[in-house]
């Protein structure tokens, strides 16, 4: 009976990380390896119990440094698990070079890692800044790029046409708002925008000063982008505005606002991708998924009202037409949709070409110019035959008692004992479970994408089990 490589996906947002997860699971899928998809709470479980393997993912060291627990991690690292760090928001930061260091430094102090352990970095500038403070696993940190923003890529797309279709459908040629303002629209409200957890300290004044700078920025910066909204949606009636904040918002701020509002629609349903590729225009003001659109080639708008370097996040705000006033982005967005559909030079005239992408930005993020998902799939074989003899191994017998062991705790998950909604950083949970995924359809579409069988099972809604 042949034994398998344990590999371990971890998910914390399930709309952002799900479909990535699923095409690297199969793309990576062999008979030597087994891959645990799952809630990134739930593969604690399986860490306890799994012979060693391989982690790729962030969740088990938080919350942030120098306050960050290292107990998981410890409890991975005693059975036998090597650890790729792999971040979800890798190069997305506010304020200039130095700036990003202490945020990449907050995210992760690699002097914490073991020697054995690997970092996938989005470019070169987090690889090199990381490899400069010389810890144990100084060779083994490797620009690799983010797998997620691979999805956008021609020979991918056609796994978000469905979704595309209905959207439009839904919507006709809509125009999507992408927010990122939870400092001044925070779901958990003042107490979490003004904690320790985002860095204020009443003690410090330079922090104190720093933290409601911030909030006040953020502040101008909602108020308005909600005139913008206001204004856009008066002057075109039959158009169409949908309304995507950032899952750490307060929704209902902005359903609040535009109650009765026949043509503008506050949505935050599945991945970004099928939006993004179904919207006639994006309008944002320093989100991520500026840089996704430009991936996928949709005419952005970036609505800049105020300034700031300090607060401002350079990697989103080079993609788009910069508009300062709800006049001018008016006339920007009606010239967009009185074009043909997807319409190349329209698309050109409202945003950058990707040979004046600065050089800057390809040091931060490598998918400008190449894939992730070889590079990251690379760096799992490396570490997998790393792995000392018997360590990672698995018999299929004892993964099936595994997985009854893990169906067991599941099962003994009470969701009555709280809110099943809530989450103590989102105040929300923003993994609602496979249940509530179209596993099949999303399986089904990747494996004809990549031209590749495999198997899975699907475990209490909280793990999937990939095997090539």
């Amino acid at each position: 009976m042949q034994s398998r490589t344990n590999i371990l996906f971890p998910i914390e947002i399930i709309n952002r990380e799900v479909d990535y997860r699923l095409f690297l699971a199969c793309a990576y899928a062999r008979e030597d390896n087994r891959i645990y998809v799952g809630r990134h709470t739930y593969l604690r479980h399986l860490i306890g119990v799994l012979n060693g393997g391989v982690y790729l993912g962030k969740n088990l060291i938080l919350p942030r440094f120098p306050e960050a627990k290292l107990d998981l991690y410890q409890k991975a690292k005693a059975r036998g698990f090597a650890v790729a760090q792999l971040d979800e928001e890798g190069a997305v930061h506010p304020g200039d070079a130095e700036s990003w260091k202490r945020t990449f430094l907050r995210r992760l102090d690699p002097r914490v890692l073991k020697a054995d352990d690997t970092i996938c970095t989005w470019g070169d500038f987090p690889r090199d800044y990381y490899r400069s403070l010389h810890p144990d696993c100084e060779e083994n940190i490797v620009t690799t790029g983010h797998p997620r923003f691979d999805l956008y890529r021609p020979e991918f797309r056609s796994f978000f046409d469905d979704e595309v279709l209905q959207l439009r459908e839904r919507f006709g040629d809509f125009v999507l708002f992408n927010t990122n303002l939870f400092r001044a629209n925070n779901r958990r409200g003042l107490d979490d925008t003004f904690s320790d957890e985002r860095g204020y300290d009443a003690s410090v004044p330079e922090k104190r000063r720093d933290t409601v700078n911030h909030w006040a920025y953020h502040s101008y910066v909602l108020g308005h982008f909600i005139k913008l909204m206001t204004h856009l949606s008066l002057e075109m009636p039959k158009v169409n505005f949908v309304i995507r904040p950032h899952p750490a918002e307060n929704f209902e701020f902005y359903k609040t606002i535009f109650k009765d509002i026949v043509n503008v629609h506050v949505v935050h349903e599945g991945s970004v991708g099928p939006w993004l590729l179904a919207a006639r225009c994006v309008i944002h003001d320093g989100c991520t998924t500026a840089i996704e659109a430009h991936l996928c080639g949709t005419p952005i708008l970036n609505y800049k009202a105020t300034r700031d370097e300090r607060y401002d996040k350079y990697l989103p705000n080079i993609f788009g037409l910069h508009c300062h006033s709800p006049e001018e982005a008016n006339a920007a967005l009606e010239e967009i949709l009185q074009t043909n559909w997807r319409d190349e030079n329209t698309q050109k005239s409202h945003d950058i070409s990707d040979a004046e992408i600065p050089e800057t930005a390809h040091s931060l993020f490598r998918n400008f110019r190449e894939e992730a998902f070889g590079p990251t799939m690379k760096v799992m074989d490396e570490i997998a035959a790393a792995l000392p003899n018997g360590i990672g191994r698995e018999e299929k017998a004892y993964a099936q008692s595994t997985m009854q062991k893990t169906r067991d705790k599941l099962r003994s998950f009470n969701p009555r004992r709280r809110d099943p909604l809530y989450h103590p950083r989102y105040g929300f949970n923003p993994f609602y479970g496979f249940g509530n995924v179209d596993v099949k359809t999303k399986m089904e579409k990747i494996q004809a994408i990549l031209q590749k069988k495999v198997r899975y099972k699907i475990l209490h809604g909280e793990l999937i089990v990939i095997e090539g």
